[in-house]
C-alpha cells in the first residue's frame, strides 16, 4: 500500500495483519535530463518542459502489482498530495520562500511567476537551519514508476506523461495546472489484451487515460490517449479516479473490459476490446 503524504510504500502481511517493511521512495531530481517539467501557469507557453533546481517527492497514490518470471513488481501513479489541513499546511508557493543566495544566485529570477513563483513546494528545505532555503522540494513525481516489490528499489520512472499527452492532443494539456501537480496521475491499472500487458494511467486534472504497453519489467511504449466516451459523443472524462480491468475470461461479454469511474461528473465509462 502507498503512504502518499509520507512518500513511501508499506509492505503488509495480510496473514498477520502487520506492516513488515516500509520503503521510502526517495526524491526525483528535475535537473536531470529526461525529468523536465512545466512549472508555471503564468509563462504563456503550453508544454514548456524544462529542467529546474527542484527535488520532488514522488508521493504515489494508486498502486498495482505484476509479475515477470518469478519476480514481483509494483507500479505507482505519482500524483502528489501534501498534509494540507485547517490547522497545518506544508504547502508554499515558490515566491514565498527565502532562498539561500549561495545555493540560488539567480533567486530573484527563479521566483518570478513565469518561473517557480507559483510552483507548489513543501515548507521544507532549510537544511542548515539559518532561516533560508538551501533546497527546493516539490510535490508529486508527475509520473508513474515501477519498483521491485521485495526491496523497494526503483526499476523505472516514466516522466513523460505530460509530454506524451501534449504531443498526442495539445487541447487536453491544462497549463493552468502546471504549477501544481501538472497532469496529476491519480490511478493505475494493468490488464492483458491479446497477450500484451497494458498499463492504464488516469490523469485526474487532464480528464484522460494514458495507455502504455509494458514489455518485461521496464520497457514501455506509449499507445494512445482515451479521452472520449465511446458511442455517446461527449468529450472527456471529468476527473478519472477509479480504474478497473476485467479480462475476457471473466467478462460478461467475453471481451476484455476497461472501466473508468470519474469523480467530477459521477459517470462510469466502459471500454470493450
Amino acid at each position: 500500500m502507498t503512504l502518499q503524504e509520507n512518500s513511501g510504500i508499506a509492505k503488509v502481511d495480510l496473514n498477520t495483519k502487520s506492516i513488515t517493511d516500509i520503503f521510502p521512495v526517495g526524491l526525483k531530481d528535475h535537473m536531470l535530463e529526461g525529468n523536465e517539467i512545466d512549472v508555471s501557469d503564468r509563462d504563456d507557453i503550453d508544454g514548456n518542459f524544462q529542467n529546474w533546481p527542484i527535488l520532488a517527492y514522488y508521493m504515489p497514490d494508486a498502486i498495482e502489482s505484476f509479475q515477470v518470471g518469478k519476480t514481483n513488481y509494483l507500479i505507482t501513479a505519482n500524483e502528489g498530495d501534501t498534509r494540507d489541513y485547517d490547522g497545518y499546511s506544508e504547502e508554499e508557493w515558490g515566491k514565498d520562500l527565502s532562498l539561500d543566495p549561495t545555493a540560488f544566485p539567480n533567486a530573484e529570477w527563479l521566483l518570478e511567476d513565469e518561473n517557480l513563483g507559483r510552483y507548489t513546494t513543501t515548507s521544507k528545505g532549510d537544511v542548515d537551519g539559518d532561516g533560508d532555503f538551501d533546497m527546493i522540494y516539490g510535490i508529486g513525481g508527475r509520473s508513474f514508476s515501477i519498483w521491485d516489490s521485495s526491496t523497494g528499489a526503483l526499476i523505472r520512472d516514466y516522466p513523460n506523461l505530460a509530454a506524451d499527452l501534449y504531443a498526442a492532443n495539445p487541447s487536453l494539456f491544462d497549463d493552468g495546472r502546471s504549477d501544481n501537480k501538472g497532469v496529476e496521475p491519480e490511478g493505475v491499472e494493468i490488464g492483458y489484451v491479446n497477450g500484451k500487458m497494458l498499463v492504464f494511467i488516469g490523469l485526474e486534472r487532464s480528464d484522460a487515460i494514458m495507455v502504455y504497453q509494458l514489455n518485461g519489467p521496464s520497457n514501455l511504449r506509449f499507445l494512445q490517449v482515451l479521452d472520449e466516451i465511446s458511442g455517446i459523443g461527449e468529450s472527456g472524462h471529468d476527473a478519472p479516479e477509479g480504474l478497473l480491468f476485467i479480462p475476457a475470461e471473466e467478462s460478461p461479454t467475453n471481451s476484455a473490459l476497461f472501466i473508468v469511474s470519474s469523480e467530477g461528473d459521477g459517470k462510469i465509462t466502459i471500454y470493450q476490446n
